[in-house]
């Protein structure tokens, strides 16, 4: 920029200004974290070391964290409950496994039986397997059943 001025004596004066642009800073920081609170857009005004105000926007978006549940069932009683386990996913975030096993009905039946042969007489314990692989004891139990043989001696007197 170029000014004219007029000095005391009356003489022309030019005043040259060189103005130069500073340089100001303006910087975007794209960011990951597993931490929900972390999520969002932040923008921070600094001066830099020319007297500008600089810009960085740091913009942090949310890495995937996995959280399931498996319903399973056992025969087994020691196998009942809930177990949670804690891995690290790919991302570098919490996962988390919930495991729960509930009992499944078994069965567990006696009959009670009787019979005249004795070839038949004694306890039987008999295993099958359910639609849903519960094993099933159906345990028959048969007794004699008392007989009687009397030998009658008759005489007719005719």
């Amino acid at each position: 920029m170029v000014d004219s001025f007029v000095s005391i004596a009356g003489c022309d004066s030019i005043v040259t200004s060189i103005t130069e642009l500073l340089v100001s800073y303006q910087d975007t920081i794209n960011l990951t974290s597993c931490d929900i609170n972390q999520v969002g857009t932040v923008v921070d005004s600094f001066v830099s070391i020319a007297g500008c105000d600089s810009v960085v926007t740091s913009i942090t978006e949310l890495l995937v964290s996995y959280q399931d549940t498996i319903n399973l069932t056992s025969c087994d009683i020691n196998q009942v409950g809930t177990v949670v386990d804690s891995f690290v996913s790919i991302e570098g975030c919490d996962s988390i496994v919930t495991s729960i096993t509930e009992l499944l009905v078994s069965y567990q039946d006696t009959i009670n039986l009787t019979s005249c042969d004795i070839n038949q007489v004694g306890t039987v314990v008999d295993l099958f397997v359910s639609i849903a692989a519960v094993i099933p004891i159906v345990t028959s139990i048969t007794e004699l059943l008392v007989s009687y043989q009397d030998t009658i001696n008759l005489t007719s007197r005719y």
